[in-house]
């Protein structure tokens, strides 16, 4: 009893250092962690999307994003149609068409998107052991990606949906397949 007391204690202290050292990596000298260049990096890229929100205030939704809010409300009627669109969307932006808000927070409610597309994206990366350095970078080019941040504002699915992917992807990475310790994935392997 008392050795697996010192083995738990023991993969305890190792886990702590372990999930340590990866939050300083970036700038392990006495530099900013990563965690701190993560939220730097997040924050910057919601500020450059509120920046193009501002610009593009009084511009009209672009492309299926006039279809999702028409349905929306129609689905706020309580009006028998067929949809042509699946209604996850729709049904998002319904309360904010409830509420008697317009297009710029239709724009803006897609926020929340981006910012779990980007902690699914850290999440995912540090499963997948991608170099903390190299997953901030990635991000940062993701941030100001001219098709990202279209995404990230207007009332479409590309950003919902590959938000839910990296969070399902990351929630499968953490389900062990058998004995042999194997991510879900299949690829990823924590020896």
């Amino acid at each position: 009893m008392k050795a697996s007391h010192n083995l738990d204690s023991h993969d305890l202290d190792s886990s702590r250092q372990s999930v340590e050292s990866e939050a300083r990596e970036p700038g392990s000298d006495g530099g900013a962690s990563f965690r701190q260049w993560f939220i730097v990096v997040v924050l910057a890229s919601l500020v450059l999307r509120a920046i193009v929100l501002w610009r593009i205030a009084g511009a009209p939704l672009a492309s299926d994003s006039t279809d999702y809010r028409e349905m929306a409300l129609l689905l706020l009627g309580r009006q028998p149609f067929v949809p042509y669109w699946p209604p996850g969307l729709s049904l998002y932006l319904a309360p904010f068409l409830a509420a008697g808000f317009g297009d710029v927070v239709l724009r803006a409610s897609m926020l929340l998107w981006w910012v779990l597309f980007c902690l699914g994206f850290d999440r995912l990366t540090k499963d997948l052991s991608v170099k903390r350095g190299a997953a901030v970078l990635l991000l940062a080019v993701f941030s100001v990606t001219p098709a990202l941040i279209h995404f990230s504002i207007e009332p479409m699915t590309q950003m919902p949906s590959a938000a839910l992917l990296l969070l399902a992807a990351w929630s499968r990475a953490d389900l062990r397949v058998g004995d042999q310790g194997s991510s879900a994935l299949g690829a990823v392997d924590d020896q």
